[in-house]
């Protein structure tokens, strides 16, 4: 590659910083196996981060960010009815994206996301996602949005923290640890208890 051992060397240790790689006693870097741990350590921070990102957004939301918000939502669903669950994923990608950007700000909030949906990326599998898991993502992002629209930060965290945690693109992996199942149950509980909560609203105003 014609290329001298500097650069090399510092690449590598970059890539080692951010653990796509780890280093081999006298014998090199070589890349990690995929490891259900840190996976769900990463899902846990993950839920966390946009958790707050979320709560953010629904503290300082003004009616045009809301509004994108239901435009990319929108835009998901129209992908899904047309059957093209790959378009739909990448419009429930930007979803995420768009709320995170309100820990950018917070320069080391912003970049730890940043390092971590990165680094998540390497377990999602690259087959075009089921209709199924779409719809599934699709429901919850919408009670995401009710509870945006009805300007409740706290519940606003819960269910995108229970939506992040239900999160699998590794379910050929083993169970996940115990401390991770404990969480997700009751991020899970609550997100459940929150639902019945916005459904009713909802009905009321449907009369």
């Amino acid at each position: 590659m014609q290329a001298s051992r500097t650069p090399v060397r510092e690449a590598l240790h970059r890539l080692e910083v951010e653990g796509v790689v780890t280093r081999l006693r006298r014998r090199g870097f070589a890349v990690p196996p995929s490891s259900t741990a840190a996976r769900d350590e990463l899902l846990e921070l993950k839920a966390v981060l946009e958790g707050y990102a979320v709560r953010l957004f629904c503290e300082q939301i003004t009616p045009e960010a809301l509004a994108v918000v239901r435009g990319i939502l929108g835009r998901a669903e129209t992908a899904l009815r047309s059957g093209n669950c790959r378009l739909a994923a990448r419009w429930h990608w930007r979803f995420h994206a768009y709320l995170s950007r309100w820990v950018t700000p917070r320069k080391h909030l912003g970049d730890e996301l940043a390092r971590i949906t990165e680094q998540l990326m390497r377990y999602r599998e690259a087959e075009a996602p089921s209709e199924i898991a779409c719809q599934h993502v699709a429901s919850q992002h919408k009670k995401i949005l009710v509870a945006l629209e009805l300007g409740d930060p706290e519940v606003c965290e819960r269910l995108m923290r229970a939506h992040v945690h239900g999160e699998d693109p590794t379910a050929c992996l083993a169970p996940l640890p115990m401390r991770g199942a404990l969480h997700r149950a009751r991020d899970a509980r609550e997100a459940k208890r929150d639902a019945v909560a916005l459904s009713s609203h909802a009905d009321r105003g449907a009369r």
